[in-house]
């Protein structure tokens, strides 16, 4: 990163009321200023002050600050040089920040412009702070489910990954702390080893730029990245607490940040939480078995000085999963029951206690990675990780042997370790263009032990890739390309009648992005995006063959499958007349060959039972969709939003429309803030929201073992309030789902054919910030 100047504007001054003690707040928002997209953790002190404010996801922040009429606050960020503000702080007052990036120092520029929606050629959805600190404690895709276009694949209550563009699984590239996540993630019960508190950034990435990722980010990139660690010496904290209704479920996390004064170059995190929930409740009855444990910690040493930095990072996720026990059923004539039943009788009871089916989850992540500053010629980034994850999976009936039951083996366990590194040259800014070039490589080992399900295999992969992008200097343009080629070899090893075999396969290939970005006028900004991608077939979809317990299916590949590759495009248009925000975005998705699960003629009856049977097939499909929101203000604080998103999807060999595809949605919303003249409340806000999902007409009636579930409604509602106590800012929200527990099915849920969906549900979470 480069060093820059700091412009700012007032944007907006107000009297502040008479305080005893004489306090004022200081709030506002940090952008850069040609995107204007939010800075995280930029640092505001001043001189002799314990306290300090670090600005959000979103780039916003808040500073309780002593009257004065000309109080210096400091500003500072690890990429940009050091200023100082000068500030009557008799008043309240609103401040909009702009960072300028440049090679050289430029200087203070007062900045004045109109911001569209639309301000990136690539696509990037991010959440902000006040989104995040709404669904902390919650699964990765129910946070990211609030983004339109996002939808969520479930199995059961406690089971989910995110849907991008109707794409899930090994097509959704996911990306840690700047590590892609390499997990036992392909399966459509397989969630994402992602822990569900301290997430101080998640974005999800569309476009050239989900290429810096991998070659396979066909649906998209989601990149979570922690809150920087704090900047100043000192001692922070965050105290974060949740609690459920719907499940009985409680928990807490803890993250400790210290910057040493005697060793400021040193920075040093400590995080941990917990998470319990016992079985969820339906419209009438419970869900057995769908408790949830969750205990994950982390731990992060950075060394920064001068622009250099080299960061240590550890983290251990520990998850373990009940699972739908009506999903495992003995016969085929209870099974076709469970297709056709929509009532249950009442007869389970509450427990906390997770019984067999369930998942042991456990996924350890180690990093180590830097910046190397090469002056004017940019910068260096280099990174090592090595990643394991464990999976267990626990079948319902025990082993008939008493002394066997007794060791409670699980019925499959599968054993990933991947080394993975990356070396990048990010380029400096010369005549507005900016970017770089890198080269990654990782290697996969997997091993399964006991019943068969996918094979042991090795897998390596090497690739490099460029970005470049370049800003018009009338600020009328954008243009971003970027190239990646990959070479990947995989290896199975697995016995065929009696015989050790070993099929090998490689793979190569270039996968290309480009996107233009147009401002034709202030209130208008065009994005239009073009590229090719592929990836190889997974070692489910060649080699599956068996029951999979945690999702209650019988699943079987296909070794002739060979690589997925798609030509996608889309179109974005933003409008903003006055303060209206208008963002629409069409796509287009052309697959040679989209390998797809789908459900088999007849259900399969096993020795554990009756289930569904699914088949990897590979067809060629196209994919189109439409995403689109609107939002309105009404008055001060007072807004109103339309979202909604349309996607089919269609087999172009046979005419027909693909199965499991997500249906249409609408959701509305409004929304009123307030900053009241009460000493104890900063902020609060109250928003009620409805979200209409539609059947999935569009699907072959005789493609699945029950016809779709029918539409539904739901309602919801939050709260929230930002409070400051005794000095101490406390955050509060109350969400409530399923506001009026509402009896459904969600077409997305893989078990919707042995249970309805979870009723209302009160979420209460509290975040205090320690300083």
């Amino acid at each position: 990163m480069k060093l820059a100047a700091i412009g700012f504007v007032v944007l907006l001054a107000f009297p502040g009321f008479a305080q005893q003690d004489c306090t004022r707040t200081l709030k506002g928002t940090i952008l850069e200023s040609k995107s204007e997209l939010p800075v995280a953790g930029a640092v505001l002190t001043i001189a002799g002050a314990t306290q300090e404010a670090i600005s959000q996801a979103d780039g916003q922040f808040l500073y309780t600050v002593p009257c004065s009429d000309s109080l210096r606050v400091r500003i500072s960020h690890l990429a940009y040089r050091d200023t100082v503000l000068i500030v009557n702080t008799r008043e309240n007052h609103t401040l909009k920040l702009l960072l300028v990036p440049e090679i050289h120092v430029l200087n203070s520029t007062l900045l004045i412009g109109h911001q569209s929606s639309v301000r990136d050629a690539s696509h990037i959805e991010r959440l902000t702070a006040h989104e995040l600190e709404r669904v902390q404690g919650s699964a990765l895709a129910d946070q990211i489910d609030q983004i339109t276009g996002v939808r969520v694949l479930r199995s059961g209550s406690n089971i989910s990954k995110p849907v991008v563009r109707g794409l899930y699984g090994n097509r959704v590239v996911i990306v840690q702390n700047g590590v892609r996540l390499e997990g036992q993630q392909w399966g459509t019960e397989h969630a994402p080893e992602v822990g569900s508190f301290f997430t101080g950034d998640v974005s999800v990435i569309k476009g050239p730029q989900s290429l810096r990722y991998g070659q396979d980010a066909m649906g998209g990139t989601v990149v979570i990245q922690p809150a920087p660690i704090r900047r100043s010496p000192g001692v922070s904290a965050e105290i974060s607490m949740l609690g459920t209704s719907n499940g009985r479920g409680a928990g807490s996390a803890l993250r400790l940040d210290l910057r040493p004064a005697f060793l400021p170059a040193l920075g040093i995190r400590l995080q941990g939480n917990g998470l319990i929930s016992g079985d969820h409740r339906a419209p009438g009855y419970y869900l057995d078995n769908t408790g949830k444990r969750e205990y994950n910690g982390s731990a992060t040493l950075e060394w920064s000085r001068n622009q250099w930095n080299v960061q240590a990072y550890y983290s251990l996720l520990n998850t373990d999963l009940g699972v739908l026990s009506t999903s495992h059923i003995g016969n085929l004539t209870d099974l076709q029951q469970a297709f056709e039943t929509t009532t249950f009788p009442d007869t389970a009871q509450f427990r906390y206690l997770i019984r067999r089916p369930s998942q042991h989850v456990e996924h350890e992540l180690v990093r180590i990675g830097g910046d190397i500053p090469l002056q004017l010629f940019g910068k260096l980034s280099w990174q090592y990780a090595r990643q394991y994850n464990l999976r267990q999976e626990f079948d319902k009936h025990r082993a008939y042997n008493d002394s066997i039951a007794a060791l409670d083996l699980p019925a499959l366990q599968l054993e990933i370790t991947t080394h993975s590194g990356e070396l990048v040259w990010h380029q400096g800014v010369w005549r507005n263009v900016t970017g770089g070039i890198g080269i990654t490589g990782n290697s996969r080992k997997n091993t399964q032990e006991g019943r068969f399900f996918i094979p042991n295999f090795k897998a390596q992969a090497w690739g490099i890739f460029m970005y470049e992008k370049w800003h018009a200097p009338n600020d009328l343009w954008d243009l971003d390309i970027a190239l990646r080629y990959d070479q990947i070899t995989q290896t199975a090893y697995m016995w065929r009648d009696g015989t050790l075999v070993n099929p090998h396969q490689d793979f190569k290939g270039v996968s290309g992005h480009g996107a233009v970005h147009m401002r034709p006028g202030k209130d208008v900004a065009i994005s239009l995006q073009s590229g090719w991608s592929w990836r190889p077939p997974g070692m489910n979809e060649l080699y599956s063959n068996g029951l999979h317990h945690g999702a209650a299916a019988v699943e079987y590949g296909d070794s002739t499958l060979n690589k997925e590759s798609v030509w996608s495009s889309s179109l974005r248009v933003g409008y903003t007349p006055s303060r209206i925000r208008i963002d629409m975005e069409v796509y287009h998705m052309q697959f040679q060959s989209f390998i797809n699960l789908i459900p088999g003629d007849q259900p399969a009856l096993t020795i554990r039972g009756a289930f569904p049977t699914y088949y990897y097939t590979g067809v060629p499909a196209t994919l189109y969709g439409l995403d689109a929101n609107i939002a309105v203000p009404v008055s001060k604080g007072l807004d109103f939003s339309l979202g909604g998103s349309i996607l089919r999807g269609k087999d172009r060999s046979s005419g027909k429309f693909l199965s499991q595809m997500p249906p249409d949605r609408l959701r509305a919303s409004v929304n009123y803030t307030q900053s009241p003249s009460i000493k104890w409340i900063s902020k609060w806000y109250g928003s009620v929201s409805c979200e209409w999902v539609n059947k999935a007409w569009k699907v072959d009636p005789l493609s699945d073992f029950a016809p779709p579930p029918k539409a539904y409604v739901l309602p919801g509602m939050q709260l929230g309030a930002d409070l400051l106590i005794a000095n101490q800012s406390v955050a509060v929200h109350v969400v409530v789902t399923n506001l009026l527990n509402s009896t459904y099915r969600s077409y997305l849920n893989r078990f919707r054919y042995y249970a309805d969906e979870s009723g209302t549900d009160v979420q209460l979470r509290i975040r205090i910030p320690i300083h």
